[in-house]
């Protein structure tokens, strides 16, 4: 999908949020929640508040998952986030963007998303959670302090 491009989220009870590519496969995810299917208007001349951004499974576009609905240039305002990973084994704790990583402390990436790819109902749980004020989904991990 080309950068730029905004998505239609479903949501339950009928309700929607709006998704937008950034850089394949990171996408911005915004605090805007409405009851009836976006319109390209409503998007695109709106400022939309970024709730959070991640990597999202090219596979939650498309025939099977989120429509288009409208297209702006990005503008370079756009979220370009670090994320974090832990190695399994020694547990380090690496922050990570654009393709560089560099070991990172427990402080530096507590508040950061982990560097995942996730599939369109983990998007969905997310957001619906973060729209309704209730806390993340028990699957959106975070760093364990090194003892």
């Amino acid at each position: 999908m080309k950068p730029g491009t905004f998505v239609a989220i479903p949501l339950p009870n009928g309700r929607f949020g709006v998704g937008r590519v950034l850089k394949d496969p990171l996408m911005a995810f915004y605090s805007i929640e409405l009851d009836h299917f976006p319109l390209e208007s409503e998007i695109s001349s709106t400022d939309l508040i970024v709730a959070f951004a991640v990597w999202v499974h090219r596979s939650a576009i498309g025939k099977r998952g989120w429509q288009k609905i409208g297209f702006r240039e990005i503008s370079g305002n756009e979220p370009d986030p670090f994320f974090f990973r832990q190695d399994a084994i020694s547990r380090k704790l690496y922050l990570y963007r654009n393709g560089q990583e560099r070991l990172a402390t427990f402080e530096e990436v507590e508040s950061l998303e982990v560097a995942a790819v996730y599939d369109h109902h983990h998007v969905e749980d997310r957001l619906d959670a973060f729209l309704l004020k209730r806390p993340k989904p028990q699957w959106v991990r975070s760093p364990q302090r090194i003892q």
